[in-house]
């Protein structure tokens, strides 16, 4: 898992099966400026820093071949000729300079600095950002255990239904709102363990205590149209519960779903279920004649609208 560029030698930080979250960090030799190759500043710097990197309005130094070594963005930047590059200046308005100092002694060759659970959440969104992929795949894996940590009583799929069953709806909550906040990092990740255990979990849930999702987790899940068949599923599941009008206990939560058709039918097409699409008629009919939208958002839906027009 090494960093491929220009200036890389083949002495490598050795990363072990038991540690996937640490970066391979590239070392470099020195470039001749310097004679003490002894010093860590020497081997680090080899040479003065060529690139200014401003980050919320703070300036940060840096080195070109470092950059293009860590980062498929700042490479291309620099073989595509932007101006950016021309100007060896990269802005980054908008983020904090805390977050580049962290991310910097994460990669930095010399730093014991690496992707854990405090700062995984952070350091997601500059790899991908900066087209770093070792650090979406060190994160992959910090996701996953976290995950896995997390629900630990759910991981198991022959104990998990007993589990949330057993489990009291504030921890269900807790554990839902973890979940929402990882999993969007986790469908972005090409190593997919983490969305399965997110998936599996929302499954269950859905299976075991529906009533417990609110309007911005369900929201939330819904806009993040994943591909792990567990949280079609779990979908499903919650759509199934929340809709039946004969079912006491589910009208707050019901009410969430019929007042939002947009997401109602955001929920059908991602999972396209047939126990959801069924229900489009009694929906409507339930939904009567004073929401126009909702009529208008399902008959408009080329999926949708085959499907009534069958029933």
């Amino acid at each position: 898992m090494n960093f491929q560029g220009p200036t890389a030698t083949a002495n490598t930080v050795m990363k072990t099966k038991k540690d996937n979250n640490v970066i391979t960090k590239p070392k470099y030799r020195n470039d001749g400026s310097n004679n003490d190759t002894s010093s860590t500043k020497a081997k680090f710097e080899c040479g003065t820093p060529d690139v200014t990197v401003i980050v919320g309005g703070k300036q940060c130094q840096a080195y070109s071949h470092h950059l293009r070594c860590w980062s498929r963005y700042f490479d291309m930047a620099f073989q595509s000729g932007m101006k950016e590059a021309k100007t060896m200046t990269f802005e980054f308005p908008d983020d904090d300079p805390k977050e580049w100092e962290l991310l910097w002694a994460v990669l930095d060759p010399f730093s014991d600095e690496k992707v854990n659970e405090d700062n995984v959440v952070t350091l997601f969104p500059w790899f991908q950002k900066l087209c770093i992929s070792q650090g979406v795949d060190a994160c992959a894996n910090v996701l996953f255990h976290m995950l896995k940590k997390r629900i630990s009583a759910m991981w198991i799929r022959t104990w998990a239904t007993s589990s949330v069953d057993h489990a009291s709806d504030e921890s269900v909550e807790a554990n839902i709102d973890c979940v929402l906040k990882l999993l969007p990092m986790s469908v972005q990740c090409t190593d997919k363990r983490a969305e399965q255990v997110c998936g599996r979990y929302l499954n269950f849930v859905a299976k075991s205590k529906p009533w417990v999702f609110h309007e911005q987790q369900l929201k939330q899940i819904c806009s993040l149209f994943c591909e792990d068949e567990n949280c079609k599923i779990a979908l499903s599941e919650v759509v199934a519960e929340f809709l039946p009008t004969d079912v006491e206990g589910f009208e707050d939560t019901r009410t969430v779903v019929l007042n939002n058709p947009v997401l109602l039918l955001s929920f059908m097409k991602m999972n396209r279920y047939k126990s959801a699409l069924d229900r489009i008629p009694s929906i409507l009919s339930t939904l009567g004649n004073d929401r126009p939208d909702a009529h208008s958002a399902f008959k408009n839906d080329a999926l949708l609208g085959s499907v009534l027009i069958t029933k």
